[in-house]
């Protein structure tokens, strides 16, 4: 997997099911495309909403450059770096 990096993905749940139409309208949809026998093995469908991709390693995080910071219950939470204020890509300065 040539160019492969990896990323970390965030994502909050909108919806699920685990009877109803809405998984029973996936399973007809899906198994057009894999089959009646490998749908048998679904028993829930989960809809999500994609809040943020940021790359697997993060070297400016990792060594404090320009922005790095933490996350924090599931959330990017930034901070400002000394390393910034002295010609860093962000161009801020700490005071």
């Amino acid at each position: 997997m040539e160019g492969w990096k990896g990323l970390w993905v965030y994502m909050e749940m909108r919806d699920y099911a685990t009877s109803g139409e809405m998984l029973d309208a996936y399973k007809r949809e899906a198994a057009q495309a894999v089959g009646e026998e490998v749908m048998e093995m679904v028993h829930a469908v989960v809809k999500f909403e994609f809040r943020e991709v940021r790359p697997l390693v993060d070297l400016r995080i990792r060594y404090g450059l320009c922005g790095g910071g933490h996350i924090s219950r599931g959330r990017y939470a930034p901070s400002q770096s000394r390393l910034c204020s002295q010609g860093g890509s962000s161009g801020s300065s700490l005071r």
